[in-house]
This record gives C-alpha cells, sequence and structure tokens, in this order.
C-alpha cells in the first residue's frame, strides 16, 4: 500500500473518531441539561410551596402595632418581627426541600452500593451535601428575609415621606409584606393610581392588595426557580466530588431562549471548587454540569 493511501486512511480513521467523540459530547451534554430540568421541573412545585409558606409565616409574625414613624424606615421594619425567631422557623421550612433536591440530583447508585448505603444509614451523597444544604438554607432564608424587610422599609419610608397615617400605614405592610422593595414600590404606585383616579382610601387598598398578591406569587416562583436549579446543581457537583470527579464542564441549552454569557460559557471547563455556586447564573437558567472524563 503507498504511504499517501497510508497517510490518507490515518487521516479519514482521526476524522471519523473525532466526529464520533464529538457525538458522544453532544449526547452526553443532552442528557445532563434534560436531567437537571427534570429535577429542577420535578422539585419546584415543592420548593415554592416552601417560599409561600416561609412568606405566609412572615405575615402571621408581625407586630403591626409596633410600627412607628418616628424613627428610620429601617429601624421600623426590624421592630415589626421577632426576625431571629422567623429565620430559625424558616431554615426548618426550606431546608428539606433543598437536601430532597440535591439528592435527586446526585448520580444514580450502582446495586451494591445502594445496599451498602441503605445498610448504613448514611446519605448517598455523603456529607459536603448535607452541609452545603444547611449552609445554603440558612443563606436562602437570610436573603429571603432581608428582601421581605427592605420591602417593608420602602412602605415605611414612603409614609414618613408623604405625611401618611400610622394606621393607613399599618394596613398597607399587612397587605404587601412578603414583596422586595421594587414590588412594594410598585404596588405602593398601583395605589397612589387607584386613589388619585378616585377610588376611596379602601378601594385603593384593595387594588394594592390584588397587584400584592399577583407580585406575591411571582416572588414565590421565582425563588422555587432559582433554589430548585442552585440546589440540583450542587447536588450534581457533589455526586461528582464523591466520585472523585475534579472538573466540569458549563452545558448551556442552546434554545432560543439561551442567554449570550450562557452561551459563551457553554463548553468552558472549571474545577469543582471554582463551579460551586455558578449555577444558575440568572433567574430561569436551566444550564447543567457535565463531568469531564479522565480528570480524576
Amino acid at each position: 500500500m503507498a504511504r499517501e493511501d497510508v497517510s490518507r486512511i490515518e487521516a479519514a480513521a482521526r476524522g471519523a473518531l473525532t466526529r464520533f467523540e464529538k457525538s458522544i459530547r453532544e449526547f452526553r451534554k443532552r442528557a445532563a441539561v434534560r436531567d437537571h430540568k427534570r429535577v429542577i421541573r420535578a422539585k419546584r412545585e415543592a420548593m415554592r410551596r416552601a417560599a409561600a409558606e416561609y412568606l405566609a409565616l412572615i405575615r402571621r409574625s408581625l407586630r403591626l402595632g409596633s410600627v412607628r414613624l418616628d424613627r428610620s424606615a429601617d429601624e421600623g421594619a426590624e421592630a415589626v418581627a421577632d426576625w431571629a425567631a422567623v429565620e430559625g422557623e424558616g431554615r426548618r421550612i426550606f431546608g428539606r426541600v433543598v437536601l430532597d433536591t440535591i439528592q435527586s440530583a446526585g448520580l444514580p447508585l450502582t446495586s451494591r452500593q445502594r445496599a451498602t448505603v441503605l445498610k448504613a444509614r448514611v446519605d448517598p451523597i455523603g456529607d459536603a451535601a448535607v452541609k452545603w444544604a444547611k449552609k445554603n438554607t440558612a443563606k436562602l432564608v437570610t436573603e429571603v428575609t432581608a428582601k421581605t424587610k427592605a420591602g417593608i422599609a420602602t412602605v415605611i419610608a414612603d409614609s414618613i415621606d408623604t405625611g401618611r397615617a400610622l394606621d393607613a400605614t399599618r394596613k398597607m405592610i399587612s397587605g404587601s409584606v412578603g414583596l422586595t422593595s421594587r414590588q412594594s414600590s410598585a404596588a405602593l404606585k398601583v395605589y397612589e393610581k387607584a386613589f388619585a383616579d378616585g377610588l376611596s382610601h379602601e378601594e385603593a387598598l384593595a387594588e394594592m392588595g390584588d397587584y400584592s398578591a399577583r407580585a406575591l406569587r411571582y416572588r414565590e416562583e421565582l425563588i422555587a426557580q432559582t433554589e430548585s436549579a442552585a440546589a440540583s446543581s450542587a447536588g450534581l457537583l457533589a455526586a461528582f466530588d464523591e466520585n472523585d470527579i475534579r472538573e466540569v464542564e458549563w452545558a448551556a441549552d442552546l434554545g432560543p431562549g439561551c442567554c449570550e454569557v450562557c452561551q459563551e460559557r457553554d463548553g468552558t471547563v472549571y474545577s469543582i471548587d471554582e463551579a460551586e455556586g455558578m449555577l444558575p447564573a440568572h433567574p430561569g437558567c436551566e444550564c447543567a454540569w457535565l463531568s469531564v472524563i479522565g480528570n480524576r
């Protein structure tokens, strides 16, 4: 066989191998994104219920009689509830859902591994995932609480600026608690417009309440989407780490709705430590992690 023929055959073989490796990578990437989405969708409703339960707890915990307008808005927001007790209960409410989501995203076990796990009664994805769940549940509760307090402070500040009566302020807080500062500002604008259009104070409050209910549902959905994605990503990273996989690749779902940031990061390799906390990259992000085989 001529040397040129050998070279041509070798080049063709290398090309075929490259195409095969690319197709395998694309298959693994699609599977990773699909499985990640499956976990998010399976756990999103449980996460939304947890968010709704926690925000309802905040509403029940309000001490509206302590609302005053002779102090700063932030001080007023701090005084309307026993926030330390509220956050403690919030960690319990979110904790189980976060851990369940992490476990759902973990790598599947072999029959032998599963038998060992059941016999030993240990967490199949290891202590690292449990620690992540505790740390990030506390972080989640703190962030939700802080944004809720900021929303209350926004209402108080508006009342101070406009000279609104204390009783009306308390009603506004009661009707809008659970919203972020931006949402509370929008709710106040709904009230102001309704009042300017000739509605009575009570009717304007009702309009504000209707808007607040819709905004609260949106906030619950946003928390659920973001936190179920974060917990799913953490579970996968924990499972990789338990199996001595040290690097992961960003796997974006390159559909019409994929943002520029996720498109640019698609295929980028990170260490396990670098990857922690990177996903989701934004609300609604469904990018996943793909293990880099051979980097152990």
